[in-house]
């Protein structure tokens, strides 16, 4: 844990607490996916005021 240079070295799921799946990142693709294609529609439907 501990290296020649007297800093510390952790691993990262050990520094984390825990594993880090990448599920935060997937939400965030999907989430960001489905407001370009909403809006992509609500521009191209357009609000059928005119």
């Amino acid at each position: 844990m501990q290296g020649d240079d007297n800093q510390i070295h952790i691993e990262t799921d050990k520094a984390r607490g825990g594993s880090t799946p990448g599920v935060v990142r997937w939400m965030l693709l999907v989430g960001l996916s489905a407001t370009i294609v909403g809006m992509a529609l609500i521009w191209a439907l357009g609000s059928g005021g005119h």
